[in-house]
């Protein structure tokens, strides 16, 4: 049986502007994505952390990813 896990969190992200791309990133997790428009950048970076939550919990390593964040140390995967 397939279990299924949602949470919602809330994380600061920055845009920044390089030449014709928005670069969008979540400077507490260390991940990035990039997209034409600041919307589009917005959406991949959605995915991108949904992506990372993803694999950190297949690996075994979200507790640890999330506990390693609130101290505030670089991303430990």
């Amino acid at each position: 049986m397939e279990e299924i896990i949602q949470f919602e969190a809330k994380l600061p992200i920055k845009l920044i502007k390089k030449k014709k791309w928005i670069v969008a990133r979540c400077p507490i997790l260390d991940v990035a994505s990039q997209g034409e428009t600041e919307a589009k950048a917005r959406a991949n970076l959605e995915e991108a952390l949904s992506l990372f939550f993803v694999s950190c919990f297949e690996r075994g390593t979200l507790d640890l990813v999330l506990k390693g964040q609130s101290r505030g140390s670089r991303n430990p995967v």
